[in-house]
């Protein structure tokens, strides 16, 4: 058989230098192979976020289904948590904003997917889609209270304020953090058309004008 490292060259570089089309051929071609399901997986995973990065729809639904099967048999934690991330992100692209948000607060202490996210994205993301489909108990306990998403928003002047004044109905200073936190996930590609959405929820369309 031959070296799994081997195996992967020619998929990694057409992933390396974009080419989605013969990555995922590439790809598909290695998993069809006698290989361990941890190895599997990583490629599941890779054209996932290979997917994900093109805003692949079709594709990315498709792979994360045959992941969540093969993660089944035999997923470890850590490719079980960057799943969870990866699943979290697609429903962000679908519009699915409650998934993501349970999705996304569970992960909070347990990211690892920092190949395709940063932690204070994921914390990001957490705040906002908080503001726009949790229940006031959850934004209490497990958002604006929560020791670990404290690590970050305590830092982020914007951020905590945003989800502060949303909880404390601080009109005034929400709609000033709501500029400036339109303006940050417009400078994210994934999910830019959130803060549309997040707007329109909050009957604050008009914002855009500031």
């Amino acid at each position: 058989m031959d070296n799994k490292n081997d195996l992967l060259l020619t998929p990694n570089f057409f992933c390396k230098i974009g080419d989605k089309v013969n990555a995922y051929k590439e790809y598909e071609e290695v998993y069809k192979k006698g290989l361990s399901v941890g190895t599997k997986l990583d490629i599941l995973l890779t054209i996932i976020k290979i997917s994900i990065f093109f805003n692949d729809l079709d594709t990315t639904k498709k792979y994360l289904e045959q992941a969540k099967v093969q993660m089944g048999k035999s997923g470890d934690w850590e490719r079980k948590n960057k799943l969870k991330i990866y699943e979290a992100i697609n429903y962000i692209m679908i519009r699915k904003f409650t998934e993501a948000s349970k999705i996304l607060i569970d992960a909070a202490s347990t990211f690892t997917a920092t190949d395709i996210i940063s932690y204070n994205q994921v914390i990001f993301y957490v705040v906002i889609l908080g503001i726009m489909v949790e229940e006031r108990t959850v934004i209490d306990k497990k958002i604006l209270n929560n020791s670990i998403i404290l690590q970050v928003t305590s830092s982020d002047e914007d951020l905590y304020g945003y989800i502060s004044s949303f909880y404390h109905c601080d009109y005034r200073t929400f709609v000033e953090k709501t500029i400036k936190i339109s303006t940050r996930v417009k400078e994210i590609g994934t999910g830019v058309h959130i803060i549309g959405t997040l707007l329109e929820t909050l009957g604050l369309e008009h914002i855009n004008n500031f």
